[in-house]
């Protein structure tokens, strides 16, 4: 079974947020429905790969954080007016130094920057985050949700 129709499956709700972030509601050619699906199948492709690059530990803390309630999220920064986008918690909670990394425009040094490893990976780590936070406009609580998700589906691998 493809990715995009497991993640239908365990979260119909977030599938559906995704889903609409690719498709126009209006659009009814099979040819654009097959690109976007194959858009979001890439996506999630590399979520997973993402999320194979940290370790557990600070995964499960990460989700946890973005589940609870003491983060505001905000979105184009790590932190902005005491607003976080979802990778600007992933510092918080591991005590980096943001305002060493904040304005940061490429991302391209992002993860030499934190105080623990990010294994290597053909896809930047950080990549399918900043899309979720700022391009998707996805919540906290839907990251934390997608992300464990695709934590569940690197354990079954």
């Amino acid at each position: 079974m493809k990715l995009f129709e497991k993640l239908k499956r365990d979260h119909p709700k977030i599938a559906k947020v995704l889903r609409h972030t690719q498709v126009d509601e209006d659009e009814n050619d099979e040819q654009y429905l097959a690109e976007a699906t194959k858009h979001i199948e890439k996506f999630l492709e590399n979520l997973i790969t993402s999320s194979k690059s940290i370790s557990m530990p600070i995964l499960n803390k990460w989700i946890n954080a973005l589940k609870g309630e003491k983060f505001t999220q905000g979105r184009d920064y790590l932190l902005h007016k005491n607003k976080f986008c979802c990778l600007g918690v992933l510092c918080a909670i591991n005590d980096v130094d943001i305002a060493s990394i904040r304005d940061v425009i490429s991302f391209a040094t992002f993860d030499q920057k934190l105080p623990f490893k990010i294994k290597g990976s053909e896809v930047d780590f950080e990549q399918p985050f900043v899309i979720m936070n700022d391009e998707f406009g996805f919540t906290f609580h839907q990251i934390a949700t997608i992300t464990l998700w695709a934590k569940q589906r690197r354990l079954r691998k």
